[in-house]
């Protein structure tokens, strides 16, 4: 019985992914291990994928030209329901027209030591933002597939263009004092 209880202990802790008692509810089931309970009956054990959430601050004057920053935090919640930082992630930063349906990609940040990621981004029109993580499993490290995906994201925002008068002049001319045009 105890070489039983050292596998499950194993598993929990040589997965990347958490182990879960089956009748849990997980967002995702992944390959399952049998192993007794201390009374002798089978228990199953699935993976279960931690929780992410990703925040973006865009600043609310864009100006065409200029370069802005974007920043946001990527966080994990622990099974006892703690969230944290999670570190060294790579994050998909995209831009949409409001005359297309396309999403461009516009950076790829990385999130530093305290989940928190910053990156200056060229205004050129009105748009859209929108950030995840973890959204694209076929192109991520293994590990992505640890965590939900998450994302965040802007309505169409309006941009300004920066204006000037560049002279003037009044006519006719000369004017007199008084006198009408």
């Amino acid at each position: 019985m105890r070489r039983t209880l050292a596998v499950a202990a194993a598993l929990a802790v040589a997965s990347p992914l958490t182990a879960a008692p089956a009748h849990a509810a997980a967002p995702l089931r992944g390959p399952s291990a049998r192993v007794l309970s201390p009374a002798g009956s089978p228990l199953d054990f699935a993976e279960q994928r931690l929780k992410t959430r990703l925040t973006m601050n865009v600043p609310d004057r864009l100006l065409v030209g200029e370069r802005v920053p974007v920043t946001g935090r990527l966080e994990r919640q622990d099974l006892d329901g703690t969230w944290g930082p999670l570190a060294g992630k790579h994050l998909d930063l995209q831009f949409n027209r409001p005359s297309s349906p396309d999403w461009n990609t516009i950076a790829a940040p990385v999130t530093d030591a305290n989940g928190y990621y910053s990156v200056q981004v060229l205004v050129v029109e009105n748009g859209a933002w929108t950030i995840d993580f973890a959204d694209d499993p076929a192109n991520f490290p293994d590990d992505y597939r640890t965590y939900e995906m998450s994302y965040a994201n802007t309505n169409v925002r309006q941009v300004t263009h920066r204006t000037s008068v560049s002279g003037f002049n009044a006519v006719p001319e000369p004017v007199g004092p008084r006198s009408r045009p």
